[in-house]
Parts: C-alpha cells; sequence; structure tokens
C-alpha cells in the first residue's frame, strides 16, 4: 500500500486525508488563537498602564485566562469542516462551540 492509497483509504466514511486535515485544522486553528490572545492581552495591558479605569486590566486579564478547552472547541469547530459528519453532531458541535466563546 502506498502513500497515495493510505490517504485515500476511507475510515468512518471520510478519507484520511480529510481527517488528517482535521486534525491540521484543530491544532492549527487552537495554536493560532492562542498567539491572538496573547499578542491582544500584551496590547490591552499596555494600554491598560497607561490608563486610571479598570475595565481595561479586567479585559486583559479575560484574554489572558482563556482555557484550553475553549481553544480546543474552537479548533473542533472548524476541523469538522473537513469531514463528512451526520447532521445532529454537527448542530452538537456548532452548540458548544457558541456557548464556549460566549
Amino acid at each position: 500500500m502506498d502513500f497515495n492509497e493510505l490517504l485515500a483509504h476511507v475510515l468512518l466514511g471520510n478519507p484520511v486525508q480529510a481527517w488528517l486535515y482535521a486534525a491540521l485544522t484543530l491544532v492549527l486553528t487552537a495554536f493560532a488563537l492562542r498567539l491572538l490572545l496573547r499578542y491582544l492581552a500584551a496590547r490591552l495591558s499596555a494600554l491598560a498602564e497607561r490608563t486610571d479605569t479598570r475595565v481595561d486590566d479586567a479585559a486583559a486579564r479575560m484574554l489572558r485566562d482563556v482555557r484550553w478547552w475553549v481553544l480546543a472547541t474552537v479548533g473542533v469547530y472548524a476541523a469538522v469542516r473537513f469531514v463528512e459528519i451526520p447532521e445532529r453532531p454537527a448542530g452538537w458541535i456548532d452548540a458548544a462551540a457558541v456557548i464556549a466563546v460566549l
């Protein structure tokens, strides 16, 4: 079995290549979001040092304290776009992503 045959092999109704794209999307999305949140938190913290209000301090802290499972949920939401899954679990994933972001 060569590499192309392996990528074309169907696993749980999707080719292995689609599962690899989904896994890569999950990891890259979560990583990119973590980097973006750290950058935004650092910028907001710098702004907060120059102001007397507590709102920007709280917003910076909130961005820094985003949990890993929120990022993973958003990553799964992005990843399932590469695989065909039944409608019912897809709806659950959509709802979980919305709840996690809120």
